[in-house]
């Protein structure tokens, strides 16, 4: 029973890191709020080192992902030299996480995933439900790195494994 308790206290702070994370990675990024790429950006820096061998095994480099994630966030916009000015969410969320509605889907993705494989909650949890979403700036960063999100997947559950 301790163990079951001391892993899900551990588990709560891995959210909490991951979530303040996402939330700097946006402000970092000039975003009112969080996106599915900032919870990825954010797992990578998690101690447990899943998201970034995930990433790393699928053919992408974390310390690179930053910068590719603006380009294709700025080529959206349809302006690849924007500066990288804030958008507004048209419908701003509430409640104690404030994020895009794909981040929110993405960590409600997480939890089922965790609850899935269990054990510990890791950042390849977060990078598998990222790889799972076919739209917005994430799947666009991937699309223009020529990654498959199915390699992403893939490298993701490999980490996952016991």
């Amino acid at each position: 029973m301790l163990s079951t308790i001391t892993g899900r206290i551990g588990d709560i702070r891995t959210l909490t890191r991951l979530l303040r994370g996402a939330e700097a990675a946006a402000n970092d990024d000039g975003r009112e709020l969080p996106d599915v790429e900032h919870l990825v950006l954010s797992a990578c820096a998690l101690p447990d080192g899943t998201a970034r061998r995930a990433l790393r095994t699928a053919g992408l480099e974390p310390d690179d992902l930053p910068a590719a994630i603006r380009r294709t966030h700025n080529g959206a916009l349809g302006d690849p030299s924007d500066d990288g000015e804030p958008t507004r969410a048209a419908e701003p969320r509430s409640g104690p996480f404030r994020a895009s509605a794909g981040a929110q889907v993405a960590v409600r993705r997480i939890h089922d995933l965790h609850q899935g494989t269990g054990g510990r909650l890791r950042g390849a949890h977060v990078v598998l439900a990222a790889s799972e979403q076919a739209h917005g700036t994430w799947a666009r960063t991937l699309a223009a790195l020529h990654v498959a999100p199915d390699d992403v997947a893939a490298a993701a559950r490999a980490q996952l494994d016991p």
